[in-house]
Parts: structure tokens; C-alpha cells; sequence
């Protein structure tokens, strides 16, 4: 695996774009993992931008990229982790073992009045638990082995979808020997805020690479100690896991003008210097998030009546 870093997501893509252009049979797609399908659909017009055109190449999150792998090995989608299947088999689940004595929280919290089960309280904890039980099963394993062994609420429902599909590890522990075998084209990880060893592994078999959004060095910056703690952390685990792996900087010293020329300024040289006040920043006050929406819809029509701008331009972070 090949890793490479910089403080501009220009030159993240323009890197994506090289490794992109080398691949061999181009009837094979390319595998680009991203955290989320916002950031895939705006690196795919960037890379157009920068190729001519971007064609048969899949921008997949972490559990559609295990899936992807899972099903070129010809598994079955209904062996698959996705939260949607797992809401559903819990919903089914909680049915089925709502009188265990394991359960019986759940079971007193979900009649109403003494009389019923009420349907809708458990399909909305299914809703909640299915996420947590992917997330679980993806970053933390090791959790998901110690239900096994107890005697409470989640080993009933860990023990009953493990007798429906193999564990994530395992389905995981069961491809890795025949990823040589897979006809994949190239794979690349671009700005992950953090992956699990799982999905490591599986990028470090495919000889990968992994594109890192970093400031040049680690600096005394506020900005840096706040918002930097999952970068950091996510650094000492690609430390502790690829130590061997090849870095490549390609750090970019010239910021620009502006606001956000003077903020990256300051991350890489850990100062505080004044920038003039912009006068395109503005934070609107809300009260609650259905106004935040309407304010947005205004704010994107007001910025809309400029010709110039388009709406790939535009990109609305949560």
C-alpha cells in the first residue's frame, strides 16, 4: 500500500487521477472507498474534470466495499451486514424472542399500558440498534465477541443473527485468501476519517492507495488540538498497522489569498495571524432544524441567480 498526504484536496485528486490512468482492462471497475456518497459524487466530477471523463469506476462506504468483495466471491447479498438487512432481521428478531428472559427490558418497554406489543416501538429500535450493530460488528469485533459469552439482551440478538449469516470477521477471514483470485481493477482509499483494521487489511492485500488530507506538520494550532483528534488517531493506527508502507508528501506552500489561503497558512506554521474579515462568511442563527433548511434553500436560490455557478459547485456539509 501507498500512502500519500497533503494539505490540498486538489492535489489528493490530481494523485487519484494518476493512479486511476494506469489501469490495465478497462472492462474491470476501479474501487475508490470514501466515507460518504456526497464526497464520491463530488470526487467523480473532479476526476472528470481531470481525465476527460470518469467511467467504471465504483465510489463505495467501507461495509458496500466489504460487500462488493464479499459478492465477487459469489456470497449471497443475503449474507450481508448492510444496515438495512440487519434492521430488518432485528425487527424479525425482536418478535421472535421478545419473551426470553434476556429481553425482558425490552419487552416491558415496548407494551403499552400492559396490554400489547406495540409494533412501532420496536420496528424504532431496530431502526436504532441496526447501525449500531454494523458499526459494532465493523470497528469494534473484539465487543461483539464478549456477547457470545453473556446472558443480556444483545447476546439473545447477536446469537440469533449469527445463526442467520457469519460474522463480518469471519466472512472477511474467509475472503482474504482468495483476494489474489478477484478480478479488481485499482483501489484507493481517498480522505478517510478513520477505517477499521478490517477494511485495512483488506486494502493492504489489494496493494492500495490511500489518499490523506494533513496539514504539512503537526502544529500547536487550536484549530489542530479540537478538530485533529480522529486524524491523530487514525495516524497511529495506519502507524501501528502499515509501518512499512511508502509515504509520499505532496505539500503545497502556496495558499493563496483569502480566508481559507490565511487559515492553512496558519495550520501548517501553528500561528494566529489576523485576516481581514470576509465578507462572503455569514452564520444565520436558527431555531431548529427545519428553519436551517428553509434558510438553505434561500441562501442556495440567492446563490443560484449567479450564471457562473453551478451546481456541482456547490457543497452542502452536515
Amino acid at each position: 500500500m501507498n500512502i500519500h498526504r497533503s494539505n490540498h484536496t486538489e492535489r489528493l485528486v490530481d494523485g487519484l487521477a494518476e493512479v486511476l490512468a494506469t489501469r490495465s482492462n478497462p472492462l474491470v471497475p476501479d474501487l475508490v472507498l470514501v466515507h460518504s456518497g456526497g464526497i464520491g459524487t463530488w470526487l467523480e466530477q473532479r476526476l472528470a474534470d481531470r481525465m476527460g471523463f470518469c467511467a467504471n469506476v465504483l465510489f463505495l462506504q467501507p461495509m458496500a466495499f466489504i460487500e462488493h468483495l464479499l459478492l465477487q466471491m459469489g456470497w449471497s447479498k443475503d449474507d450481508s451486514w448492510g444496515q438495512t438487512r440487519l434492521v430488518w432481521a432485528l425487527y424479525d428478531e425482536l418478535f421472535r424472542h421478545i419473551e426470553t428472559p434476556g429481553l425482558a427490558t425490552i419487552k416491558a418497554w415496548s407494551l403499552e399500558d400492559g396490554a400489547a406489543y406495540q409494533p412501532r416501538r420496536l420496528a424504532d429500535l431496530a431502526l436504532d440498534l441496526g447501525p449500531r450493530f454494523e458499526r459494532y460488528a465493523l470497528y469494534r469485533p473484539q465487543e461483539t465477541d464478549g456477547w457470545t459469552a453473556a446472558g443480556d439482551w444483545q447476546h439473545v440478538l447477536w446469537s440469533a443473527l449469527r445463526q442467520r449469516r457469519p460474522s463480518l470477521g469471519e466472512q472477511i477471514q474467509t475472503l482474504r485468501p482468495k483476494l489474489a483470485g478477484l478480478q479488481v481493477g485499482r483501489v484507493a482509499a481517498f480522505c478517510p476519517g478513520t477505517l477499521p483494521p478490517l477494511v485495512l487489511s483488506l486494502l493492504q492485500d489489494l496493494d492500495a492507495s490511500m489518499f490523506l488530507l494533513r496539514p504539512q506538520a503537526l502544529t500547536g494550532h487550536p484549530l489542530m488540538a479540537s478538530l485533529g483528534g480522529q486524524a491523530a488517531a487514525f495516524d497511529r493506527v495506519l502507524e501501528a498497522h502499515l509501518p512499512k508502507a511508502p509515504r509520499h508528501d505532496h505539500f503545497v506552500n502556496d495558499h493563496g489569498k483569502g480566508l481559507v489561503g490565511a487559515l492553512q497558512r496558519d495550520l501548517n506554521q501553528g500561528s494566529l495571524q489576523a485576516a481581514e474579515a470576509p465578507t462572503h462568511l455569514r452564520v444565520h442563527a436558527c431555531g431548529g432544524a427545519w428553519r436551517q433548511v428553509e434558510v438553505l434553500r434561500d441562501v442556495l436560490h440567492e446563490a443560484l441567480e449567479d450564471t457562473t455557478l453551478e451546481p456541482r459547485d456547490i457543497l452542502v456539509m452536515t
